[in-house]
């Protein structure tokens, strides 16, 4: 796997400033989210979760979503972002979010800030062989229907020094197809939770139907019927009137 294609993600390391700002005092859970649109735009959304008493603990003494969200920056490289908060289960999530437009711009935003390894010094996975896919969005078109395509491999958090929970959450447009994920409760998300030890595949295909299409279609198909049965309909009645016999009025009066 090359690097520039290795999945960004959050190491523990980036908060390790905050350690000494209330006693030790680190994320619970960190999380990446990929939204994908129809044309392949999108959002990436990186963030970290709190307990609410952390939370409040650092809060009273700092502002701790600028801090949280300038570091997070700074990991991903981003020169600008959105910043948002939520709470959670008794978390408090701070994030930091980036759109894009294209799928390049998407790699960009990804590889931008990634500081994981190749390596696997001090983890019990492998990231080599072709079970292991390099990051890849894609789109198929077919008459009918439209395919999207997303693969990646996950890092395992032993190569990249990590120690808390971390979870990747992909949504692409359409019905789920496929996945070797977990789908969510809304049917539309799909999460992975990265392996301590191992490196961890991901796969999802999903698929939107093109009404547009199935319409012209059914259109077409009606249109060409319509024309077949007026067809039809004038040639049998040019034969029905091919065999008529004459009227009486057409003998000739001498009968």
């Amino acid at each position: 796997m090359r690097k520039n294609l290795a999945t960004l993600w959050i190491l523990t390391t980036l908060l390790l400033g905050l350690a000494g700002c209330a006693g030790v005092v680190q994320p619970q859970a960190a999380q990446q989210t990929i939204i994908v649109n129809e044309n392949l735009s999108g959002t990436i959304r990186i963030g970290v979760a709190y307990t609410n008493s952390d939370f409040d603990l650092l809060q009273s003494s700092y502002d701790i979503v600028s801090l949280t969200a300038s570091q997070l920056g700074d990991v991903t490289g981003w020169q600008s972002y959105d910043t948002n908060t939520t709470q959670e289960s008794g978390y408090q999530w701070v994030t930091i979010s980036h759109d894009f437009d294209t799928v390049e711009e998407f790699y960009a935003l990804i590889s931008a800030g990634s500081l994981v390894s190749d390596t696997t010094t001090g983890a019990g996975g492998s990231g080599s062989g072709t079970q292991y896919p390099p990051l890849s969005l894609q789109k198929k078109n077919s008459v009918f229907k439209t395919e999207y395509r997303f693969e990646n491999t996950l890092i395992a958090l032993a190569a990249t020094n990590a120690t808390i929970p971390t979870t990747l959450q992909v949504q692409l447009p359409g019905k789920i197809v496929s996945t070797n994920g977990r789908i969510l409760n809304d049917g539309k998300t799909v999460e992975w939770e990265w392996g301590a030890y191992d490196y961890v595949p991901v796969a999802l295909v999903t698929e939107t139907t093109n009404t547009g299409w199935i319409l012209v279609t059914i259109l077409g198909l009606s249109c060409l019927c319509l024309f077949v049965i007026i067809g039809l309909a004038v040639v049998i009645y040019f034969l029905m009137k091919k065999k008529r016999p004459q009227s009486p009025n057409h003998l000739d009066k001498g009968e």
